[in-house]
């Protein structure tokens, strides 16, 4: 027969470990954070060892000490996501979408953004993004036969543009004879 695990008894200190230990891991915005550590709230709920109002308050407490003690910091998240996705090649609006997606306000988005492409000092850093996704996926000028090139041009065009690029942005990287010659007119 199974052993099974006493239910938690939920306290401050408790949750604190729970987001300690998530921490380790991930790099969760606020709201990454609150709904993991309501989750463990639910689960003593569930066990019958605390009641549903008990939680909302741990979980601010929790929350307030973390950012007091410099462990989560929405900015530093939307630093680090939009990095990460313009080194993929995501479209401004693909990253937008993205981060707002993962609880992330709209001006700490746009400061990563901006702070990004005021330190990558490149013409056209969504030019850059679009020719990062192109190497991807292998598509335009990356296609080795010519026949096959042209062939695949209207799929291409539209990978891109799906991908969130502007259809002038698709075009140029699209149609270009050379990446890297693209690359060195921007500044990359």
């Amino acid at each position: 027969m199974a052993r099974t695990r006493p239910p938690p008894q939920l306290s401050e200190g408790w949750l604190r470990e729970e987001s300690l230990r998530y921490l380790q891991r991930y790099l969760p915005s606020e709201r990454r954070m609150r709904e993991v550590l309501a989750r463990r709230v639910r689960r003593c709920v569930d066990a019958g060892t605390a009641a549903p109002a008990d939680g909302p308050p741990l979980i601010d407490r929790v929350i307030a000490g973390l950012y007091a003690d410099g462990m989560l910091d929405d900015a530093r998240v939307a630093r680090a996501w939009v990095g990460s996705l313009h080194r993929q090649g995501d479209s401004r609006r693909k990253i937008q979408f993205k981060l707002r997606q993962k609880g992330l306000a709209a001006p700490l988005i746009a400061d990563a953004l901006s702070r990004l492409e005021a330190d990558e000092g490149v013409a056209d850093p969504e030019l850059q993004r679009a020719i990062a996704y192109v190497r991807r996926r292998r598509l335009g000028p990356l296609r080795g036969d010519p026949a096959t090139r042209q062939a695949r041009r209207e799929r291409d065009l539209g990978a891109v543009a799906r991908a969130g690029f502007s259809f002038t942005i698709a075009l140029r990287v699209i149609d270009c004879a050379d990446l890297d010659l693209l690359e060195e007119e921007i500044g990359a």
